[in-house]
C-alpha cells in the first residue's frame, strides 16, 4: 500500500472525474493527473450552485397589469324585479346629477352611460382615495332610489341587490363594449338608430 496511510480510508471519487483524470496520466502535470476527491453529494451541490448563479433574466416574475392601480370599470345595475321604471326625463336627470357629484363626494368618475327601462350601463373610474366599489354603489343607489320611487310611483326596493362589474383591459375592449351598449335600445325595438335613444350621455371623458 505504498503512498497511502493504512489507517486512513480511501476518499471516494466521482466516477466521471476518476475516468477523466486517470485517462491522461503520464501526459499531464502531476497537479492535474492525480485524483481529486469529490463529495458524495456532488450532483446536489452542482445543481444548487447552478441555481444560485442563474441569471436573473430567467426568473419568472408576476405579471403586473397596467390597469391595476387605476382601473376602468364597466358596470351594469338592474332594477328590482326588472321593473321598467328608469327611462324617463326625471330619472335620467336625477342619475346624471348624482353621478356628477360622485367625483367630488365619493371619488368615482362616471364616463359614458346608457339608461334602459330596467337597467343601466356605465363606465367609471375611481380616484386613488375613492370609496370601495361596493360602497359607492350602495351610496348612489340609496340616494337615487328615493327620487325614482317618487317619480315612478313605485314601492322600494327600486334597485336589485348587487351589480355586475368588469375590468376594461384595453382601448379596443372599451370601444367594443360601448358599441354593444349603445345598440341595446335598437335590439330591444325601442328606436331605429342608437343615436335616437335619449337616455345616454357622457359625464367625464374617461380615456383608456
Amino acid at each position: 500500500m505504498e503512498g497511502r496511510c493504512p489507517h486512513r480510508p480511501r476518499r471516494k471519487t466521482h466516477p466521471s472525474l476518476h475516468r477523466l483524470e486517470t485517462a491522461g496520466e503520464g501526459t499531464r502535470p502531476p497537479s492535474v493527473a492525480r485524483r481529486i476527491p469529490c463529495p458524495l453529494n456532488w450532483d446536489k451541490t452542482k445543481r444548487a450552485s447552478a441555481a444560485l448563479f442563474r441569471p436573473a433574466s430567467v426568473m419568472q416574475l408576476p405579471h403586473l397589469r397596467p390597469y391595476a392601480k387605476n382601473p376602468l370599470y364597466f358596470l351594469t345595475v338592474c332594477t328590482d324585479g326588472r321593473r321598467p321604471v328608469l327611462a324617463d326625463p326625471h330619472t335620467s336627470e336625477l342619475l346624471k346629477t348624482i353621478w356628477l357629484r360622485s367625483a367630488e363626494h365619493d371619488g368615482w368618475f362616471v364616463g359614458r352611460y346608457l339608461i334602459m327601462p330596467d337597467h343601466v350601463h356605465l363606465f367609471a373610474r375611481p380616484a386613488r382615495d375613492a370609496l370601495a366599489c361596493s360602497e359607492w354603489h350602495k351610496s348612489w343607489k340609496s340616494i337615487s332610489a328615493r327620487g325614482i320611487a317618487r317619480f315612478a310611483s313605485v314601492s322600494p326596493p327600486v334597485w336589485q341587490r348587487g351589480y355586475f362589474d368588469h375590468f376594461v383591459r384595453s382601448a379596443a375592449s372599451y370601444a367594443e363594449k360601448w358599441e354593444y351598449v349603445r345598440h341595446n335600445p335598437v335590439r330591444a325595438g325601442l328606436v331605429q338608430l342608437p343615436e335616437d335613444w335619449p337616455w345616454q350621455g357622457v359625464i367625464h371623458d374617461l380615456r383608456y
